[in-house]
């Protein structure tokens, strides 16, 4: 009897703020290899390693996932990530701490022009200095839909590293952005428990 990997991810919350629906099986190799790298996760990065290496190797999965419906767009403010910004207008061959002390601007430092204007033009002068304009248009799910995703495999034995994929499925912190939290599970299934999973199904196609 034919048996599968089956790695799930299931979230915390009923909007998704990542790009595509479902997350594509790069995203979810990345989450399986963050979590791999977090904490005491770690001490077991060479089994772990040898895991995702065998992972590669089985191809695009089989995707099941809930439907979502395309939310409205909303417009929201964070932080500017300076240092990106700074080695784009300095160009890469310049050294990250020549940058900063060419022009030492917040959070970095504090520019004497900086400390010379009054209160409400400091606050005005940093929150349209320093920030990025984040665009949403999350993915919405209806409260009968839980929020879940499943990838996979059909495995041909090597049931050892793909026990040690299922690890790797618990350690998951978030799929998608990282304010897409969820709880990751990783199961060895049968074809038969494949067919009872419940979502839209994506399949690979062979390309010519």
């Amino acid at each position: 009897m034919a048996k599968f990997l089956c790695v799930t991810a299931r979230y915390l919350s009923r909007t998704y703020e990542g790009k595509e629906w479902p997350p594509s099986p790069t995203r979810l190799f990345q989450a399986l290899l963050a979590g791999a790298k977090l904490g005491e996760h770690q001490k077991f990065w060479k089994e772990s390693e040898e895991a995702l290496r065998w992972l590669q190797t089985l191809g695009p999965p089989v995707i099941v996932h809930s439907q979502g419906i395309e939310g409205e767009e909303y417009l929201s403010y964070g932080p500017l990530n300076q240092m990106d910004k700074l080695l784009r207008k300095k160009g890469k061959k310049r050294r990250v701490d020549y940058l900063v002390s060419v022009e030492t601007l917040p959070p970095f430092g504090i520019h004497p022009s900086f400390i010379a204007l009054p209160p409400e033009k400091k606050v005005q002068t940093y929150w349209t200095k320093y920030r990025d304009e984040i665009r949403h248009r999350p993915t919405v799910f209806p409260p009968d839909e839980e929020p879940v995703v499943h990838y996979l495999w059909r495995i041909d034995g090597e049931e050892d590293l793909a026990r040690r994929v299922c690890r790797l499925a618990e350690w998951m912190v978030a799929l998608g952005w990282g304010t897409d939290l969820v709880v990751g599970e990783g199961r060895i299934v049968s074809e038969e428990e494949v067919g009872k999973l419940y979502g839209q199904r994506l399949v690979p196609v062979d390309q010519p």
